[in-house]
């Protein structure tokens, strides 16, 4: 079976053409909530024959590594571990912004819903897609053949329904689907671009310095921000309506929503809300699961957690689980469901005791991870809008630091800070230039925190490198003796030749 399975993928690949009968598809429609009474409560999954999958695999394959050169970089991040991590970040530190905003300019954020997003995708723009990006003409050929010859079969009462012919979309459960409609998304990113180099669209600054954010797209999840004003009204209706015409999609218009500053009066709010089309909105809820904490949020916001957890066990109580069953599905749904909240939110103790005895714990170790992320991902916009606004000479050196105003981002940072600090430390080398009294370089915190007593000037400035010799450590470069505990200690930290 592997072998025929083989030579069937290389045919495909020689002929640059997808076989119809190797893209007939069966969808299964899986509910998007209790008790569905219509076709748009279905989620509609496409189940692909499995050579077909591999085919489409190996695109992706070849087609990844060259990403950064297919779509904008503030894409790439789509693609990337942590992605969803890294969206809501951002986009929570814009609306903590936009909720602060005081004076005679204010700002807007647009929640923008695509109706059917993939089902809707022109082919004709997607190839064009193709062209406009350079790829080769055997490689456009046998993705759009993927594409196109594609028959559907709706899966009822566990039979499949007569075919269907689609003429245009692409697949939910197709592997080239996600980068198929990110690269078709990204053209929307140069038009906004151009329209913010025209200076008719004004991004939103999360801090005074940089970054400037004027967009932000997960799969179908559109999310623009733009100065309030009927200038970046204009700009913002005029660009959605040409991406719509030019890729075949719909906006519903009754499901997005426009956030305003709260220094934008009523009247210029109506007035925009006429241009944009949509209804305006005093909070924009979730965002890709999290819930978008406002000003006037309240201790209640992260209430679902709870109320998603029982579900779930509930929902499986009346399937008859042992009792060993039953304890695993407790421990898994107590643990993943709330731990996709947890990554950058600081959760209130009650709900905390509400889920299980470790859900604290979890919590500061995932704020935690988050600190690590902060210091590592130093080139991230999420990264960089914190360090900017909160990381600066003028606040850092302030007198009442701890006590100045913040995000609930900065404040889940700031809880998780102690466990982060505790667990990390610098690796050391030959040529190390840290400090070897001040910076934390041993498991137990820095070494001036172990000894007693005054330094001369010339041990404050003595570094690691000084100390370090061609075989151990060099004792008789310090001013005075340690205990053979602290020498052990130091002894057992390895040294990296190179560096």
């Amino acid at each position: 079976m592997g072998g025929l399975v083989i030579e069937e993928v290389k045919m495909i690949f020689a002929n640059g053409k997808m076989p119809d009968y190797m893209n007939r598809t069966h969808i299964a429609l899986i509910p998007k909530i209790q008790g569905p009474e219509v076709l748009g409560n279905y989620r509609p999954i496409s189940l692909c024959n499995i050579v077909y999958k591999i085919v489409t695999k190996i695109i992706v394959a070849r087609l990844r590594p060259h990403l950064d050169k297919l779509i904008s970089h503030s894409n790439l991040p789509l693609f990337r571990e942590g992605r969803v991590l890294t969206m809501q970040l951002q986009f929570k530190k814009i609306i903590h912004t936009l909720s602060r905003k005081k004076g005679k300019v204010g700002y807007m954020a647009l929640k923008v819903d695509l109706e059917k997003a993939y089902d809707k995708l022109e082919w004709s723009f997607i190839r064009d897609m193709f062209f406009r990006a350079n790829l080769s003409e055997d490689l456009i050929g046998i993705i759009m053949s993927c594409i196109s010859s594609v028959s559907t079969e709706i899966l009822f009462n566990g039979e499949a329904l007569e075919p269907i012919y689609p003429s245009r979309g692409i697949r939910q459960g197709d592997p080239l689907s996600p980068y198929l409609f990110i690269l078709c998304m990204d053209f929307l990113g140069h038009l906004i671009q151009e329209k913010c180099e025209a200076k008719l669209w004004q991004p939103v600054k999360a801090s005074q310095s940089r970054p400037a954010f004027s967009h932000m797209f997960f799969a179908d999840d559109l999310v623009l921000f733009a100065k309030a004003n009927a200038i970046n009204c204009i700009a913002i209706r005029d660009t959605i309506d040409e991406f719509c015409r030019l890729l075949g999609q719909t906006v519903s218009e009754t499901k997005s929503k426009v956030y305003f500053s709260p220094n934008v009066d009523r009247d210029s709010m109506e007035s925009f809300c006429d241009i944009l089309g949509f209804s305006s909105t005093p909070s924009l809820g979730k965002y890709l699961g999290f819930p978008i904490r406002h000003t006037d949020s309240s201790s209640q916001d992260f209430n679902f957690i709870l109320e998603r957890v029982k579900k779930k066990l509930a929902g499986w109580k009346a399937n008859l689980l042992s009792l060993a069953g039953r304890t695993v599905l407790i421990q898994a749904s107590s643990a993943a469901i709330p731990s996709y909240v947890m990554q950058c939110n600081q959760i209130q103790g009650k709900i905390l005791e509400g889920i299980d005895q470790s859900a604290k714990g979890r919590n500061n170790a995932l704020l935690a991870k988050l600190n690590w992320r902060f210091h590592t991902e130093k080139d991230a916009k999420w990264a960089l809008v914190l360090r900017n606004k909160y990381c600066n000479s003028r606040r850092v050196n302030a007198i009442n630091a701890d006590r100045l105003p913040c995000s609930t981002t900065w404040k889940a940072m700031k809880k998780g800070m102690a466990s982060f600090a505790k667990g990390s430390m610098w690796t050391i080398g030959r040529e190390s230039t840290l400090s070897f009294w001040h910076d934390n370089w041993t498991p137990k915190r820095p070494l001036r925190h172990l000894i007693h007593g005054p330094l001369s000037r010339e041990g404050e400035q003595l570094e690691v490198k000084d100390v370090v010799a061609d075989f151990g450590w060099d004792w008789h470069r310090l001013q005075f003796d340690i205990s053979v505990e602290i020498k052990d200690m130091i002894q057992a930290i390895p040294v990296s030749i190179t560096s």
